[in-house]
């Protein structure tokens, strides 16, 4: 089965802003990400499924969620308080890299259909002997919203190559004519990074009015997300093997 996003419930969102974090260095989108929907009481709206993703589901208060999904609520929010809902993509896993392009490609186009009018993606940025204290990193596909940007506490990248969600969501929606923004921390690539995340989380902070940030839970997001994506890894790795001894009994 092909990446395909299944809705949970048609909620308008023809003025939404749309924030996703992605399990990338650090699983800083990933953190922020989850903080937002359980900050902000964010309902699930929609799944993102593919037999290509980890056999697992996420348990949040006593029910089970595809790894994942969209969560989204009435509020005003954006770069210029434009927009009226806000819409939060989560993954809980790490995606495979070959996958990046189908996933990028069913969101958008999920976001075209529903007619939301801004994305924001958050992720960890690996940058060589650059502090981990560092400023929030952006850049943006569209002229209007590197301005909405500017109304924000980040560095903009002038010149740099972007790869995963971030660069991919980046130039197919300029070809969208969708406007994408994408914030980035650096961050330690093999950890979970919640003051990574926190920053993250502040930056956006003033496109949604009601958030108040509280930096502990982040921290506890952080180490169950680090558990939950050892979990993730360690079933990946023992279904391989499963296909591997499989094989060697057909063929061997």
């Amino acid at each position: 089965m092909s990446v395909v996003v299944r809705n949970h419930e048609d909620m308008d969102l023809s003025s939404a802003l749309l924030v996703t974090g992605f399990a990338s260095f650090g699983i800083v989108g990933s953190i922020a990400t989850n903080y937002l929907v359980r900050s902000l009481d964010l309902r699930r709206i929609a799944s993102v499924l593919s037999d290509e993703f980890p056999p697992m589901a996420v348990v949040r208060g006593g029910q089970a969620y595809a790894p994942m999904r969209i969560h989204a609520a009435e509020m005003v929010c954006g770069p210029d308080g434009i927009c009226h809902q806000l819409a939060v993509g989560v993954s809980d896993f790490v995606p495979k890299p070959e996958m990046m392009a189908e996933i990028s490609e069913a969101l958008l186009d999920w976001a075209e259909r529903k007619g939301i009018r801004q994305i924001i993606t958050m992720e960890g940025l690996a940058i060589q002997d650059e502090p981990t204290d560092g400023p929030v990193f952006a850049f943006a596909n569209d002229e209007r919203m590197r301005e909405r940007l500017g109304k924000l506490d980040v560095q903009f990248l002038e010149d740099a190559v972007m790869s995963g969600f971030s660069g991919l969501l980046q130039y197919r929606g300029e070809i969208a004519n969708l406007p994408v923004a994408s914030l980035l921390v650096s961050t330690q690539e093999d950890f979970p990074d919640a003051r990574g995340a926190a920053k993250l989380v502040s930056c956006v902070s003033p496109l949604v009015p009601n958030l108040k940030i509280d930096p502990d839970p982040l921290f506890k997001e952080a180490e169950r997300l680090e558990d939950e994506l050892k979990s993730s890894i360690q079933q990946q790795a023992e279904a391989a093997s499963e296909i591997s001894k499989q094989s060697r009994i057909m063929f061997g």
